[in-house]
């Protein structure tokens, strides 16, 4: 597989309009990363405990593809193969996590827990700036890079990185690979925003329904407002009919139905951030990359049902301005 790999890319970068063609075992953000036992040279391990990292398996020039940052050591070379010394590239958070007072370079890993899928050991060449390999977590998990060279993978995503349209070269990969060997499958292609994309599908479902579902709740707010504040005023229409008969002016009962309206909802509206703060802060760690205390989100929201509400109880108070004092005086 590694030849298979090395000759693939060789004629993926020739192709008209490719600028460069890499391979990895999981994209960015693709949440397709193998979270796998970790073990480091000479340490042994705490009973009960655990050490585990992101194995990651990627060609030499995948750091440079997708412009990774090397922040000491260097990285995969050509002459790295099935016969030479295993080396591996860690991530910063691997660092943090494993060598949080000393230089991992030169100190030997190796991933797996003790099955067919462990590796033999390998040299720290390098350490790489963090990759966020998680549409959903937060927290960047430390990373173990190994070369395709070394340890070649049965399925691996290729990356190629086009001048012009990606899909209109589409063809032309298919009909290069299948020339090295026809049996070897080929799906899924597609661009990286269709990816990311696709990967989102189910979060817009969801917050499509929670739109949705917000809005209805918007309008029920509305209309039990509205009904609120038109009991309130069949309930004082009595009063209402006296203090225009004493004379009242009709911009007096208005401003006295709306300030009652705009107490109710500042109470309310007051109540509801409170709960709606600490709520956000309880599932903080549910949201990814999401202030729970966002000032936008909080005043938007406010001012949007501050106005809904005192437009609802609008209604009912212009009503009770117009109510004619002899006709409320003569029902009651």
């Amino acid at each position: 597989m590694s030849a298979w790999y090395n000759q693939s890319l060789d004629r993926l970068r020739r192709l008209p309009g490719v600028e460069d063609a890499e391979v990895t075992s999981a994209l960015p953000h693709s949440d397709d990363g193998w979270l796998d036992d970790c073990q480091v040279e000479n340490r042994p391990l705490m009973p009960g405990k655990s050490q585990t990292a992101l194995r990651l398996t990627v060609s030499t020039g995948y750091f440079s593809s997708f412009h990774i940052p090397i922040v000491s050591g260097h990285l995969f070379s050509q002459s790295d193969g099935l016969r030479s010394q295993p080396v591996a590239v860690v991530s910063r958070a691997f660092v943090t996590r494993y060598f949080p007072s000393e230089n991992p370079l030169g100190h030997r890993i190796r991933m797996g827990d003790g099955g067919s899928n462990q590796t033999p050991w390998m040299t720290i060449v390098g350490v790489a700036e963090e990759v966020n390999y998680s549409l959903w977590l937060k927290e960047r998990p430390a990373a173990v890079y190994m070369d395709t060279a070394q340890f070649p993978p049965d399925g691996m995503t290729y990356s190629i990185i086009t001048k012009g349209d990606p899909l209109a070269i589409a063809p032309a990969v298919r009909k290069t690979l299948a020339a090295l060997d026809p049996t070897q499958p080929l799906h899924g292609v597609q661009t990286y925003a269709q990816f990311t994309h696709q990967e989102l599908t189910g979060m817009f479902y969801v917050a499509a329904m929670l739109g949705f579902d917000a809005l209805i709740a918007l309008l029920l707010a509305a209309i039990g407002i509205f009904g609120v504040m038109a009991n309130l005023v069949a309930e004082r229409s009595r009063e209402i009919g006296v203090r225009l008969a004493m004379g009242a002016r009709r911009e007096d009962v208005l401003k006295m139905i709306l300030h009652r309206a705009a107490w109710l909802t500042g109470t309310g509206v007051g109540a509801g951030l409170l709960l709606a703060f600490g709520l956000a802060h309880g599932l903080a760690n549910l949201l990814y990359e999401v202030r729970p205390d966002d000032p936008v989100v909080f005043g938007t929201t406010t001012a949007a049902l501050t106005g809904i509400a005192l437009l609802a109880s609008w209604f009912p108070a212009r009503r009770a301005s117009r109510i004619d004092p002899m006709v409320a005086l003569r029902d009651e």
